[in-house]
């Protein structure tokens, strides 16, 4: 809710009547101080009463007839005149601050937030609208000379203070209207307005056009037609509807709202029911359906792990020897250069190392099998024979479908490889490729679908560390000993 506390006037009303007469303003500076009070204004007569509030009502509503009837009689723009300038400034309080009564005691101050709406312009000129949070001093339309004496501000000087302050310089009606609602709504201005323009509170026109129904004193037909609209418009904060002329009507009018908001509630409120009702189910839903899926869940990995013992049993039952190396994507395309090098190995059964072909040695190191076999014979190393040797290999070993072949173990062949320059291009392929014999050796294993393989290559070597500290420790004995 917001009362005005200050009102500027500046420039205003020719002392000689018309515009095109000299221009000397009868109201060159006026400042009221209602200090947020309702106050009643006493001047003498031809003062500017009615002008005063012509330009006040006609500048807050922006009705088109009384701001018309107000730019006449403001200043014109010929010979350099300054503006005309009319300025209301408001004390907004909300309904939440401390100060219960607006209205407080005479000669107190209204409390609240400062705001500023402003007209301003020539008589022949278009008029210009602004408004901004403070008070009048932030953009000051006067100044007082070192001898006294008050001079209004150039034209140049206030676009300057525009420009610093800079204020929402509102064109259109709807926006000003929409800015002006915080203080006072649209239905009390156009009350305001339109008993202005019936004449206002100094006119006899409003008293003739009062006519008493049957039965009923004029003094009664005064306050039903029109007091009463303008307190319950002001109870109601103007949100009384143009068609409701008489207090019965409004009372009758807002009854019937009351009956059917209370029926409106009534109904959201048996929605809200139904739709807590159909919250409680779906959220019974939504717990079932997780139940649900959990159950889904283990079942598909039951199924899996069916799937996987069935055809760990398939293999089985065919071959009956257990460590099968697990087969492999069909596109070996997007395997690595050890993956498919550990397709190539074997190992033989009850073994734990495995063996590489001489095809496959003759493959990465790109020199002939025969020349390699021969290099391995002068270091005493004659491997396996493949069809004479019981082996498990990989069913995507490329030597299985061929002629018989022999087998080394890798690691033998890696650390012979490895004394040999002669069956390489160079040193740094004999080092790439022994690498990648090392690398293939270790991806074999992740190819073994024998799970106790593991743990027996850890329980070997555990038990070779334990040997290792076992003879420490009857080093030491005999030491002490």
């Amino acid at each position: 809710m917001s009362v005005i506390n200050r009102i500027e006037i500046a420039s205003l009303l020719n002392k000689h009547g018309d515009v095109s007469s000299p221009w000397e303003a009868k109201m060159r500076h006026l400042v009221l101080n209602l200090r947020g009070q309702s106050t009643a204004m006493n001047m003498e007569n031809g003062f500017g009463k009615t002008t005063l509030s012509d330009a006040l009502i006609g500048m807050l509503s922006r009705d088109r007839t009384l701001t018309q009837k107000t730019r006449r009689k403001m200043s014109p723009s010929k010979d350099g005149h300054p503006w005309t300038h009319i300025r209301v400034e408001f004390n907004y309080t909300s309904a939440t601050d401390s100060q219960s009564d607006i209205l407080a005691m005479a000669g107190d101050n209204v409390g609240g937030e400062q705001w500023v709406f402003g007209m301003y312009g020539h008589s022949d000129t278009d008029a210009g609208y602004y408004f901004y949070p403070g008070r009048l001093e932030q953009l000051p339309v006067h100044s007082t000379t070192a001898d006294g004496k008050l001079q209004l501000f150039s034209n140049e000087h206030i676009q300057h203070s525009f420009r610093q302050v800079k204020p929402e310089r509102v064109k259109d009606r709807e926006s000003w209207l929409d800015a002006m609602s915080l203080h006072i709504s649209r239905k009390e201005l156009e009350q305001l307005a339109s008993f202005q323009k019936e004449g206002g509170a100094d006119k006899s026109q409003i008293f003739n056009a009062i006519k008493p129904r049957p039965g009923e004193k004029a003094d009664q037909a005064f306050f039903y037609e029109v007091l009463a609209p303008q307190i319950l418009a002001g109870a109601s904060h103007g949100e009384t509807d143009e068609s409701e002329e008489f207090i019965e009507e409004l009372v009758i009018n807002s009854g019937r709202k009351v009956s059917e908001l209370r029926h409106q509630i009534s109904e959201n409120n048996k929605d809200l029911e139904r739709n807590d009702a159909k919250k409680t189910r779906l959220e019974e839903l939504n717990k079932t359906a997780s139940q649900l899926g959990i159950a889904q869940s283990e079942r598909n990995q039951c199924r899996e792990q069916l799937s996987d013992q069935a055809a760990c049993m398939a293999v089985l039952s065919s071959h009956g020897i257990p460590g099968v190396p697990v087969a492999c994507e069909e596109n070996t395309e997007d395997l690595t250069e050890e993956v498919r090098l550990a397709q190539e190995l074997a190992i033989r059964v009850g073994e734990t190392a495995p063996l590489v072909a001489l095809s496959t040695l003759a493959e990465v190191t790109g020199t002939s099998a025969r020349k390699i076999e021969t290099w391995f014979e002068s270091r005493q190393l004659a491997g396996f024979r493949s069809d004479k040797t019981p082996i498990v290999y990989h069913p995507h070993a490329s030597w299985s479908a061929g002629k018989a072949t022999r087998l080394y173990p890798a690691d033998k062949a890696r650390d012979l490889l490895s004394e040999s320059h002669d069956l390489f291009k160079d040193d740094n392929h004999r080092i790439k490729t022994i690498e990648l014999l090392a690398e293939a050796a270790d991806s074999f294993f992740d190819l073994d679908s024998n799970p106790f393989r593991e743990n027996y290559l850890a329980d070997q070597e555990f038990q070779k560390t334990l040997r290792s500290e076992l003879a420490e420790l009857k080093d030491k004995r005999r030491s002490l000993e």
